[in-house]
């Protein structure tokens, strides 16, 4: 519902300017249902998802584009305390959580750091290759009931893949070739199925 505040409420308007103002809003609902549309289909809405959960995986990628530049402070807390860092995060996001071990995959644990995620909070744990090469693992809360098999995510040379279980939403991100970011987001959800 549009509040009238600020639009001289009480006042009669125009047939002209009422139409002017139909014809406004209706291209700002057509401007925000193509803008989802268009986000919708460069990752795999199928209708099953809500907005809410792209705006969550949104979230995971723009996390990992800013803290993955970083040179001093990729993290809150380095992976030398690693034990802190698991049981901090858990307590504060709400699930018990593991910071997977990805160096058979050819990546060492650099840390993570606590984020916001609408108002509750997210985990992030953040990787590095020997090349300098970094990914992320995101996870946040999303609807209950939503439960997923791995889906793809791709913006501007960034790309992710996630999926949801139990009331969270897990999102593996790096600017890495698809195949070599599947391959740690399976090893990524092994691991966190048998740490639970």
């Amino acid at each position: 519902r549009l509040s009238d505040v600020g639009l001289g409420a009480g006042r009669r308007k125009s047939p002209a300017r009422r139409r002017s103002m139909v014809a406004a809003a209706a291209a700002l609902l057509l401007a925000v249902g193509a803008s989802a549309g268009y986000w919708a289909g460069r990752t795999g809405f199928n209708g099953a998802e809500t907005l809410a959960t792209l705006e969550v995986v949104g979230q995971a990628v723009a996390a990992h584009q800013v803290y993955a530049s970083e040179k001093l402070h990729v993290v809150e807390v380095g992976a030398s305390d690693r034990n802190h860092l698991v049981g901090w995060l858990s307590n504060r996001v709400g699930t018990q959580l593991v910071a997977p071990d990805l160096r058979p995959e050819g990546f060492d644990l650099m840390g993570g750091r606590l984020l916001p995620s609408g108002d509750k909070t997210a985990a992030q744990f953040m990787y590095e290759d020997p090349e300098g090469e970094r990914v992320s693992l995101y996870v946040a809360h999303c609807l209950q009931d939503e439960k997923t098999g791995f889906r793809l995510f791709e913006e501007e040379g960034s790309r992710a893949f996630y999926w949801h279980e139990n009331g969270f939403s897990y999102t593996v991100a790096g600017a890495i070739p698809q195949a070599q970011l599947l391959e740690l987001a399976n090893a990524t959800y092994r691991q966190l199925i048998a740490g639970r």
